[in-house]
C-alpha cells in the first residue's frame, strides 16, 4: 500500500471517528496522523456551523491545530470529566487486542484517557496485524492520577 493510499484510509477513518462526538460533548484527542484528520473533520464541521464549537483536551502537539479551526481547548484540571476520547493505535490484531504508546505524548494520552467515560481507539487497515507485538512500544513507569470518586471504564 502506497502512502496515498495510507492517507485515504485515514482521512476516512478520521471522518467517521468524527461522528461519535456530539455537540456539548469534551472530547479528549491523541496525537497522530489519524487524529490530525479527525480534528480537520471537526474544524470542518464548526467551520460549516454543523456542530457549535466544539470541547477539546488535546496533548499540546495537537492543540495548535484545533484551535486553528476555532475548537475550543479545556484544560483537564477545570472539567470534571471527558464524554470520549479519540485517539490512533500502532497496531491491532483481529480481536482487538491492540498496543498502544509509541508516540510522544503517551503520559498524556494515558491522563486524558483515564479521565474519559469512552475511550475509541481508530485505526486503518494498516494496522491491523495478525499477531501484535512487532511494533517497539514505550514503556513507562508513570503512575496517572485518578480523580476520587472516578471508576474505571
Amino acid at each position: 500500500m502506497d502512502k496515498a493510499q495510507q492517507d485515504a484510509l485515514k482521512k476516512a477513518a478520521g471522518i467517521e471517528a468524527a461522528k461519535l462526538i456530539q455537540n456539548g460533548m469534551i472530547a479528549g484527542l491523541g496525537t497522530g496522523s489519524t487524529v490530525r484528520f479527525l480534528v480537520d473533520e471537526l474544524g470542518r464541521r464548526v467551520k460549516e456551523r454543523k456542530a457549535s464549537s466544539s470541547r477539546a483536551s488535546p496533548p499540546p502537539a495537537a492543540q495548535e491545530q484545533a484551535e486553528g479551526y476555532g475548537i475550543k481547548i479545556v484544560n483537564i484540571d477545570d472539567v470534571d470529566h471527558i464524554d470520549v476520547t479519540i485517539d490512533g493505535a500502532d497496531e491491532v490484531d483481529k480481536n482487538f487486542n491492540g498496543i498502544k504508546g509509541g508516540g510522544a505524548a503517551l503520559l498524556w494520552e494515558k491522563i486524558v484517557a483515564t479521565n474519559s467515560n469512552k475511550i475509541v481507539w481508530i485505526v486503518d487497515e494498516s494496522k491491523v496485524v495478525d499477531t501484535i507485538g512487532k511494533f517497539p512500544a514505550a514503556g513507562r513507569g508513570d503512575s496517572v492520577r485518578r480523580r476520587p470518586g472516578r471508576q474505571e471504564v
